[in-house]
C-alpha cells in the first residue's frame, strides 16, 4: 500500500507498449533491409527493398453495433484520414512477378497509431519498366483492446516508376483499400451500444523508393 502511489497508470503502460512495439518493428525493418543488401551483392536482380509514405481517406464506412440482445443497427461515421509509413522486401519469383513482406506504421484518426504487418504480390507490365499492379494483405495490430480487438486490410494499387537516380527508383502510386475492424469488447463510440464491426473503403496516394 505504501508504494501504490508510484504504480504506473494504465495510460503509461499502454504508451510503453506502443513505444516498445515501434522499436521492435524498426529493428526488424533495419535487419530486413540489411539482409537484403547482403543478398543483393549476389542476387541484385532478385531482391528489392522499398520504402513508402501513403496518405488515404475513406469515402465510405459502416459501423455495426447492438443496442439490445436482439436488435442491431448500422451507422456511418465522419470520414477519417490515415498515414502509413514503412518498408518492405520483394523477391522476383518470375521475370514480372514478385512476392514480398511489409512492416509499416499505420495511423488512422479513429484508432490512433499502430503497426501493420503483411504480404504482397506485384505484377510488372513489362520487363524493363517499373510500372506494376500490387495486391497487399495486412494484419493491423491492436495496442489497445478498448479501441479495437483486431483488424485487417486489403489493398489494391497501381504504381508507376517516375524517375531513377543511380540505383534509386522513385515511385508514385494510387490505391484502393478495405479495412475491417473487429470492435467486439471495445468501448462504444456513441453511448451505451455494444460495438461489433466497422469497415472503411478508402482511396489514397503513395510516394515511394525502391533500391
Amino acid at each position: 500500500m505504501i508504494f501504490s502511489s508510484f504504480a504506473p497508470s494504465k495510460k503509461t503502460i499502454i504508451n510503453y507498449k506502443i513505444l516498445s512495439m515501434k522499436k521492435h518493428v524498426l529493428i526488424a525493418i533495419l535487419i530486413l533491409v540489411g539482409a537484403t543488401n547482403i543478398f543483393g551483392q549476389y542476387h541484385k536482380s532478385k531482391w528489392v527493398p522499398s520504402f513508402s509514405i501513403d496518405l488515404s481517406s475513406d469515402y465510405e464506412n459502416s459501423y455495426e453495433y447492438a443496442v439490445s440482445k436482439y436488435d442491431g443497427e448500422e451507422s456511418s461515421l465522419p470520414h477519417k484520414g490515415a498515414l502509413e509509413i514503412g518498408g518492405g522486401i520483394d523477391y522476383f519469383l518470375l521475370k514480372r512477378l514478385t512476392i514480398g513482406a511489409t512492416a509499416k506504421y499505420y495511423n488512422k484518426k479513429m484508432t490512433g497509431g499502430t503497426i501493420k504487418l503483411g504480404g504482397r504480390l506485384k505484377f510488372f507490365y513489362t520487363k524493363n519498366s517499373y510500372n506494376y499492379l500490387a495486391l497487399e494483405y495486412s494484419q493491423i495490430l491492436s495496442n489497445n483492446k478498448d479501441v479495437f480487438k483486431d483488424a485487417s486490410q486489403l489493398k489494391l494499387g497501381q504504381y508507376f516508376g517516375i524517375a531513377k537516380i543511380k540505383d534509386w527508383r522513385f515511385i508514385l502510386g494510387v490505391f484502393f483499400s478495405f479495412d475491417d475492424y473487429n470492435l467486439q469488447g471495445s468501448k462504444p463510440l456513441f453511448n451505451k451500444e455494444e460495438p461489433d464491426y466497422i469497415t472503411f473503403h478508402s482511396w489514397g496516394i503513395s510516394l515511394g523508393l525502391a533500391f
